[in-house]
């Protein structure tokens, strides 16, 4: 007899075959199909149970791949968690523990859970791969711990509006990558006794995952109860360009390091705290503040420093101070924008140089002891007579004619 070799099995057949076999074992084991990685699926199920699993987190269930889950982005090609963001929810209790468990995640954004309580807990100290921490318009207490200082890739940290009795006499030592910011501050805004809050960029549908509008390297703690003095080491942070630590109840005088700020264009708002002291000359050794907001503290003395033709800066707002100064001897940098300086002390007359600030589109005077006649041209008779009542003396347009 003749022996016949046995035909080869056709390639399409191989992988039928190949198929099969994966598609019955993925029914067997639908773990094996999730793109998601387990171990961050056991600690976000882990999460959920320390949160007494709220209606917010409700897609996240063991039958599904945890990458497909609400709140929750996977890294496209490791498949690791690298975003938790929840804004507005239903979140309950302490942040958990298990949230340092993600060890890949690099953005946490919990926002408006008024009910998210407790301290922030040392364990977010490990998240080590971690650039955007926002914790705003929370119900968050304790200190501002000194454990952030070891996330050196935080680029990004928002604490706005978290109703916290905390401390900030605390050293600030953190490395030159990190740095605080929770807004972007945007256009200021004269102030008034009915000033409402500036709104959070997320509030009304913003980004979720990202600040909106960011300013590089900043750094924001307000709208919280931070009390005690201001640390003078925040001067030492090479890359911040903006500083917020305004509605609080700090204490003490504003130090005199903080003319020594790097970053260009510089945002300082330390305004409706409890400050006291002059304000430091050497706060004028800066020549590139592009916003001063001091107003609403108890300083007192002569701000000059901080003007001059050499100066950049744009906005200023002083108002609801202590100032005594003589305004006719000072000399305005031709950047300013907006000058508010009501209900202080001040004397003396308005500088004729005024009039040569062509994008002055905000000023205020009143409730001081200023007198003559307010010069005569650029923007000055655009503004309403409010901006310059109950002066001693004060006279011309938009006021009465001087007699």
């Amino acid at each position: 007899y003749q022996l016949h070799k046995p035909k080869p099995m056709k390639s399409k057949s191989v992988t039928t075959i190949i198929f099969t076999l994966i598609f019955s074992t993925t029914l067997l084991d639908p773990s094996l199909s999730e793109l998601c990685n387990q171990n961050d699926k056991k600690v976000l199920l882990q999460i959920k149970k320390a949160f007494n699993d709220p209606y917010v987190l409700t897609s996240w269930h063991e039958d599904t791949d945890c990458c497909d889950w609400y709140c929750v982005t996977c890294d496209p090609k490791t498949h690791r968690i690298t975003a938790l963001t929840v804004i507005t929810g239903s979140l309950t209790g302490p942040i958990p523990t298990q949230v340092g468990d993600l060890h890949y995640l690099e953005n946490l954004d919990l926002h408006k859970q008024v009910n998210l309580t407790g301290p922030i807990p040392p364990a977010i100290a490990k998240l080590k791969n971690l650039k955007f921490l926002r914790l705003n318009w929370n119900s968050l207490t304790g200190s501002v711990p000194d454990f952030l200082s070891q996330l050196t890739n935080l680029t990004f940290l928002d604490k706005t509006r978290i109703s916290a009795l905390i401390e900030l006499s605390f050293t600030i030592a953190f490395t030159p990558k990190i740095s605080l910011g929770i807004r972007a501050i945007t256009a200021p805004q004269m102030s008034t006794d009915n000033q409402s809050s500036p709104q959070d960029p997320a509030a009304d549908g913003g980004n979720t995952t990202t600040p909106a509008n960011p300013i590089p390297a900043a750094a924001n703690l307000s709208f919280n109860n931070l009390t005690g003095p201001i640390p003078a080491s925040l001067s030492k942070l090479p890359n911040l360009r903006s500083l917020r630590l305004d509605r609080n109840k700090l204490t003490g005088s504003i130090p005199e390091s903080f003319g020594e700020f790097k970053g260009e264009d510089f945002y300082l708002v330390l305004s409706h705290n409890q400050l006291s002291g002059k304000i430091p000359d050497l706060l004028g050794k800066k020549k590139d503040f592009a916003n001063i907001d001091l107003s609403r503290n108890k300083l007192e003395g002569d701000p000059n420093a901080l003007f001059g033709s050499d100066k950049t800066i744009q906005f200023v707002d002083l108002s609801r101070n202590l100032l005594e100064f003589n305004m006719s001897k000072i000399e305005f940098p031709k950047s300013l924008a907006t000058l508010d300086l009501n209900h202080n002390k001040i004397i003396g007359s308005l500088p004729v140089g005024l009039t040569a600030l062509d994008d002055l589109r905000g000023f205020n005077v009143s409730y001081n002891r200023l007198c003559g006649k307010i010069p005569v041209g650029g923007n000055l008779q655009s503004f309403e007579d409010t901006s310059y009542f109950h002066n001693r003396c004060l006279c011309g347009a938009p006021l009465q004619s001087c007699k």
